[in-house]
């Protein structure tokens, strides 16, 4: 199975803006991240196929999880 991966402003450094990406059967979101490497404290905002999209959400062949850092500001 595989879905394409995009990653956001500063978790795109040293790894890469777009990607296809192998998952295994229900595999979820955090695993995902894991996978990539990403701190889940800095990820932010998760979206499935451009929805809202928890840790614990599953993803199916050809989904688009797309990965946003925390934003900050004052």
């Amino acid at each position: 199975m595989q879905i394409k991966v995009k990653l956001y402003a500063s978790l795109r450094r040293q790894k890469f803006d777009e990607a296809d990406w192998e998952i295994t059967p229900d595999q979820k979101i955090a695993s995902i991240v894991e996978q990539l490497g990403l701190a889940r404290q800095d990820v932010g905002t998760v979206l499935v196929n451009g929805l809202h999209a928890g840790w614990d959400e599953t993803v199916a062949d050809g989904d688009v999880v797309s990965l946003l850092p925390r934003m900050g500001g004052g």
